[in-house]
């Protein structure tokens, strides 16, 4: 029988281009709206606004992608660890953290898409999410990783269908 603490994956997410790829296109995004609004324009007024709200839109969305660690910091995160007794390690700059997974997470074809969380279910501040892709990691590696998320997934469902939380509409 095995530790809670031993791992049963270790994800190394240095290298790690999905996100940063994505990352780039969404600000890059922002000079594309600034063309759109420059030539939507009718008046210098209505350019003004249009430049107004996209350069806005475009530091916030910087800021957030900055703060979740994908444009580098303190928050990037150097490695995810898949423990035995069912909580994640996560490892940044700043040190590890124990997690747990939330029930928003979801794989597809070819991606995982994970979100943590201190205590399950709850969100805050703390919440971390990381997306991967086929060539992050070893095709076994996601696969068991899918596979994981999936179950997890499903036993949630189930409990909530066992508490009552998604019975039939109109019916007990």
């Amino acid at each position: 029988m095995s530790s809670p603490n031993s791992s049963l994956l270790k994800v190394d997410v240095v290298r790690l281009g999905c996100d940063q790829s994505l990352a780039g296109l969404a600000l890059a995004a922002v000079p594309v709206g600034i063309l759109i609004a420059a030539l939507a324009a009718t008046s210098s007024a209505a350019l003004a606004w249009y430049v107004l709200v996209a350069l806005s839109s475009g530091l916030l969305c910087g800021w957030a992608l900055w703060r979740e660690g994908v444009l580098g910091g303190q928050r990037r995160l150097r490695s995810i660890e898949l423990l035995a007794d069912g909580s994640w390690s996560l490892t940044d700059a700043n040190g590890s953290y124990r997690l747990h997974l939330l029930p928003g997470s979801r794989a597809g074809r070819g991606w995982l898409w994970l979100r943590w969380a201190p205590s399950a279910g709850r969100c805050s501040l703390q919440t971390r999410s990381l997306l991967l892709t086929r060539g992050d990691l070893p095709a076994d590696g996601m696969r068991r990783l899918q596979l994981y998320v999936r179950w997890t997934a499903g036993s949630e469902r189930l409990l909530r269908n066992r508490r009552g939380v998604l019975a039939a509409p109109g019916g007990g």
